[in-house]
Formats: C-alpha cells, sequence, structure tokens
C-alpha cells in the first residue's frame, strides 16, 4: 500500500495510498510517532509517495469503501507474440481522448505458462454492474 496501491476501486476512490488516514511509525532512532496531516505532516507526505523507507510501520487507520457486490470480468489471454500488437491496440485506445468511466478498471499481467507458451498476457477489462454496457 505504501508503494502507491493499485486496486479495482481506484479510478473511484484512487490509490490504496489516498486511502491513509494515519500511520503509527517506528523511526530509526526507536521513537515512536503518529502520521498523519496533522501530525507529523512530513513524514505523512513521504509515506504516501516519496517511499517507505522513513520507519516501519505498525498499525494504519484506512478509509474503506463499500464494494459492488457483482462485477463483470471478462480475461484474455495472449501468447508472447502477440504483446507488441496487444499494447499498440491498447496505447490507440487510451490515446483517443475519451475519459475511461471510473468504475472500469483494466488491468493486466505477464504469467509463465509453460505448456501453453513461454509467457502470457492477461488483460482484465473489470467493470461494475452498471457499466456492463459499456464493455
Amino acid at each position: 500500500m505504501l508503494g502507491g496501491g493499485h486496486s479495482l476501486l481506484q479510478g473511484q476512490h484512487g490509490y490504496s495510498v489516498d486511502g491513509l488516514v494515519s500511520a503509527r511509525v517506528v523511526l530509526a532512532s526507536g521513537e515512536i510517532v503518529e502520521a498523519s496531516r496533522t501530525k507529523n505532516e512530513d513524514l505523512f507526505w513521504a509515506l504516501q509517495g516519496a517511499g517507505h523507507n522513513f520507519g516501519i510501520v505498525t498499525s494504519l487507520e484506512m478509509k474503506a469503501y463499500d464494494v459492488p457486490s457483482e462485477w463483470t470480468v471478462y480475461t484474455l489471454m495472449y501468447s508472447s507474440d502477440k504483446v507488441e500488437a496487444l499494447f499498440s491496440l491498447v496505447n490507440e485506445i487510451e490515446d483517443l481522448g475519451v475519459q475511461r468511466p471510473a468504475k472500469l478498471a483494466l488491468t493486466g499481467l505477464f504469467i509463465r505458462i509453460p505448456a501453453v507458451d513461454s509467457v502470457n498476457v492477461s488483460y482484465l477489462p473489470v467493470a461494475c454492474p452498471d457499466m456492463t454496457n459499456y464493455l
């Protein structure tokens, strides 16, 4: 989370770290401090984006959000010889200048499945129930 924190809700609520309210941190000196928007603001700012090597976080207070009870998930698998064409298409779509709806998340990962191919790309459009017509 301190490295950013991607999630399927980031289009609506930002990265996970954006929900950080406060953190209890053990500093290198051994001192235990609280970091928040009103206490140790510089440390709080640092924990939110400058990195996570400013101490040991022992507890966090986070904002929580309701998650829809249903999701629509499409998993599209591509072999390694299709990677360049896939990302060219994704970049072309992203460059259309149309803002993606906040409830639509696109995520991808590279995985190794030796029985199928050396490398596969799994690309997942994920949407809340009211976004299924968009896909």
